[in-house]
């Protein structure tokens, strides 16, 4: 199984994943240093075919997981490129796209107290997802807010929303990805 992440923060435990790492920190200079603006999913695309090279075959499908702003990546990459992403992951993180070609399942953790994502945001989302016959499930933590996932933000960071969210992850990764 290969799984391209923005954001890696407690993700190298998982077994039997291979990982890159796209994220705005120099947590991977050779991926991120060409990430600006328009640039930045022309890139991923091209991370996208390096990962499906090593999948080890062409059944191997990729699960991409988004955190906060990744997570419109992680969208449009699902979007546009249905034969490869299986299995989407979203953290707090939301976006527009056309879903009718797409062929992933989706799964969505979101904070019950967001000042980025409204609850029309996650609504409109899920919506459009189900209207494409997309298999999704979204879950909203309470006493959460924006990056509650993210040891590194101790203002928000919540290790018991943080560890479920992880178990549902694995979990859904195991029901819908290829290996």
């Amino acid at each position: 199984m290969a799984l391209l992440v923005q954001s890696p923060n407690n993700l190298m435990d998982a077994p039997h994943i291979q990982v890159i790492f796209v994220d705005f920190e120099p947590l991977c200079p050779l991926f991120v240093a060409c990430l600006i603006g328009v640039k930045r999913f022309s890139r991923l695309c091209q991370m996208l075919a390096f990962l499906k090279e090593r999948a080890g075959s062409d059944e191997s499908g990729i699960a991409v997981i988004g955190f906060s702003m990744g997570a419109y990546y992680a969208l449009n990459l699902s979007a546009n490129h249905p034969d490869t992403i299986q299995s989407v992951i979203l953290f707090y993180g939301t976006g527009p796209a056309d879903f009718s070609t797409s062929k992933a399942a989706y799964l969505g953790h979101f904070a019950d107290s967001d000042p980025f994502e409204t609850q029309s945001s996650l609504d409109d989302l899920e919506g459009a997802l189900k209207l494409a016959g997309r298999p999704v499930t979204f879950y909203q933590y309470p006493n959460t807010g924006h990056w509650f996932f993210e040891p590194d933000r101790v203002d928000v960071y919540n290790p018991e929303a943080s560890q479920l969210a992880w178990d549902r992850t694995l979990a859904f990764l195991s029901r819908t990805m290829t290996m």
